[in-house]
């Protein structure tokens, strides 16, 4: 790769700034693409942009930033792309144009169209240092992750991001990454996840990958990375939230809090496909076991579900059922004096004596048919005829 070093006015990079959902984020009156496809989105925050600005109009050095230089094979003019400093230089361009003010050392409020003459000259006359590199796409996106090791980390799927730019990439990342846009707008209250950090589109690509039975979601960006659009991953997620809302939405038509961070995208690949599922059925089931107050998990009631409200111990471990706490166990353990309460359902002798450590606790009404996790309903068994009840009864 050739690198050299070279200089931009503020003023040269600022004029004609565009930043568009659509066309890109765009300087040097349209000859800069500041935010190629495998670019992370913005992610300054107030104090990070106005640090930025202190520094230029303090005429202190920012860090060297790396542009990629290329010939339009249409129109022959040179084309660039921000191979690092786009965080600084959105920072820039925004407050120029009017983005955001900053508090100068006297506390007040300040915009770049309020400024002194003499300051605003002095800010775009600031001249970038920049470093313009020529190399081949591999070598430049091995130098954009070299670079990209110091500074603020970046996440596992921006960096995936970098070696698959195109079309493609593009169009998935304006929909799954923009905070506010369409893929955080559908997937409010379902999924914890950040759009503008990337971890939104990680989770879709993670969902739509198992789905399609691959190994990774490496190999769905690598068999997509060409095609023109991401219709086909916009596509799924939106089926997947419209499933979830189809049987899973209450009446209050507002998603519930405990449906924040369930794994949706493997419940939906598992039984998205099943003709067998009644919506009233599951949403009035959903909502008896989320009034139930046994329930402790209310995230895995969903699943149990639609797993048949099963009774087996791996279906009722999703719930968390309410247990007998320590202070409840010793009371009826001293009341029982140590003796299995249920000696029948082995046949042992009902005045062997146990140790507490060897007991459980046991509901004399099972949870399955309407037994609470009360002291007038419980009572210790020793550890087989505990087990042999669990078999023949269920909880």
């Amino acid at each position: 790769m050739i690198i050299t070093p070279t200089t931009y006015s503020i003023a040269a990079v600022v004029s004609g700034f565009q930043d568009d959902a659509e066309r890109g984020v765009r300087g040097l009156d349209g000859g800069l693409d500041i935010r190629p496809a495998y670019q992370r989105e913005f992610v300054y925050d107030q104090k990070q942009q106005t640090a930025v600005i202190d520094t230029v109009m303090r005429s202190l050095p920012l860090n060297t930033m790396y542009w990629v230089r290329s010939i339009d094979a249409d129109t022959g003019e040179e084309r660039f792309e921000v191979l690092d400093g786009q965080q600084r230089t959105i920072s820039i361009c925004r407050f120029v144009t009017g983005g955001f003010s900053i508090a100068d050392r006297h506390g007040a409020i300040a915009t770049f169209a309020g400024l002194p003459a003499d300051v605003q000259k002095k800010i775009l006359d600031y001249e970038l240092q920049v470093y313009v590199c020529e190399g081949s796409d591999s070598e430049r996106l091995e130098w954009f992750r070299t670079i990209n090791v110091a500074g603020e980390k970046l996440t596992e799927q921006e960096l995936r991001n970098a070696n698959y730019p195109g079309r493609w990439l593009s169009d998935a990342k304006r929909f799954f990454s923009r905070p506010g846009g369409p893929a955080d707008d559908i997937s409010s209250g379902l999924v914890r996840a950040s759009a503008i950090r990337q971890e939104l589109l990680e989770k879709a690509l993670a969902w739509i990958s198992a789905n399609q039975g691959l190994g990774d979601l490496t190999e769905y960006m690598a068999l997509h990375a060409g095609d023109a659009n991401a219709s086909e991953l916009k596509t799924y997620w939106r089926t997947l939230t419209e499933w979830v809302d189809q049987y899973f939405l209450p009446a209050s038509g507002l998603r519930d809090k405990p449906m924040l961070g369930v794994d949706w995208g493997r419940l939906y690949n598992e039984h998205g496909g099943r003709r067998d599922l009644d919506q009233d059925q599951i949403r009035a089931e959903v909502a008896r076991l989320m009034a139930d107050g046994e329930v402790q998990k209310k995230s895995g009631i969903y699943e149990y579900v639609l797993r048949g409200s099963g009774l087996d111990a791996q279906s009722l471990r999703l719930l968390s059922l309410r247990a007998f706490s320590e202070s409840d166990k010793a009371t009826m353990y001293a009341a029982q004096d140590g003796r299995c309460a249920a000696p029948q359902w082995t046949g042992h002798d009902p005045d062997e004596h146990f140790e507490r450590a060897g007991m459980h606790a046991d509901h004399v009404i099972p949870w399955s048919k309407g037994g609470r996790t009360e002291l007038p309903n419980g009572q210790m068994l020793c550890a087989a005829c505990n087990l042999e009840k669990k078999d023949k009864v269920g909880y």
